[in-house]
């Protein structure tokens, strides 16, 4: 039976000092200036994202660690509408060919091995055409036809021409056959993916001890006030997701703090949901399938 996430939530109440207050439009250019700023963490809590912003937070290259929590936000029936599903595919970095399902590269090296094999028989063929030719050239020179091995070798020629007929032919046969059986694994297997930001979802829907998480905490360091071993935090408890609307249009309210004992208990909050085993996150690999299904990425 899994927990509810209620079990995480500090009950102790308090003054929070070193703290201001932004209430109106545009709240989220505070946040987003803080982010700029940060270099060791950024750790989000926000139920709705926008593709401008995953595409903001990817870009802050400075950062050594970046992680997010995000929630479904749909309905139980279909946990994730199309524009989510679309936001989605920001979070994912494409992986070489190399890098993809097993499966597929045994298949391209059992092709690869017929390849070599069949050319191993064209050139045995080949050779054989040169050799017979010159032999024929010879007898031309010589004016020694028509003679049995005038008649000879053209049949050594003509058997010759018909094997490497027959291996340009088995090649593009085998080559066809590869690009089918990969063509067939690829609609079934989506390629192999890994996020640019460490992410986990929430699956709101996934059981009944879930919760809904209506949370919007954006966490990060603060090298102005941080000193060579006391890393400060600054913290941004707001009612503002981090979406284009929810930072810039949107009338929303954002706190700001540096306060010791706030932001420590925040940090330990973020950790515990992000790490713990009884919070029902939806699992990597059904994300990719999913969105590999709705045609939103491809090899």
């Amino acid at each position: 039976m899994k927990t509810t996430f209620k079990k995480f939530i500090a009950t102790n109440t308090r003054d929070i000092k070193c703290s201001k207050l932004y209430v109106g439009t545009n709240v989220g250019a505070n946040i987003e200036t803080a982010m700029k700023e940060a270099e060791d963490f950024i750790y989000i809590i926000s139920p709705f994202i926008s593709s401008d912003k995953i595409k903001f937070f990817s870009g802050l290259n400075n950062v050594t660690k970046k992680k997010l929590i995000l929630c479904d936000t749909h309905s139980k029936s279909s946990p994730f509408n199309k524009d989510t599903l679309e936001t989605l595919t920001n979070l994912f970095k494409k992986s070489d060919f190399q890098k993809y399902p097993e499966l597929v590269n045994e298949k391209e090296y059992s092709m690869q091995q017929k390849l070599k094999n069949e050319k191993k028989k064209r050139n045995i063929w080949l050779s054989i055409f040169v050799i017979s030719t010159s032999f024929l050239g010879a007898l031309f020179y010589l004016k020694m036809y028509p003679s049995i091995y005038f008649v000879l070798l053209l049949f050594v020629i003509f058997l010759s021409l018909i094997g490497i007929f027959i291996y340009n032919t088995r090649k593009k046969s085998i080559r066809e056959l590869f690009d089918s059986e990969i063509l067939k694994l690829k609609k079934i297997t989506p390629p192999n993916m890994k996020w640019k930001i460490e992410t986990k979802i929430i699956n709101s829907f996934g059981s009944p001890s879930a919760s809904y998480t209506h949370l919007k905490i954006y966490l990060m360091d603060c090298p102005k006030l941080s000193k060579p071993g006391n890393i400060v935090t600054k913290a941004f408890l707001s009612s503002a997701n981090f979406t284009k609307s929810g930072f810039s249009y949107n009338l929303e309210f954002a706190l700001e703090t540096t306060d010791f004992q706030t932001t420590k208990e925040l940090l330990d909050f973020f950790n515990t949901l992000f790490k713990h085993n009884s919070c029902d996150f939806h699992s990597f690999d059904s994300l990719v399938k999913k969105l590999y299904n709705e045609n939103l990425i491809n090899h």
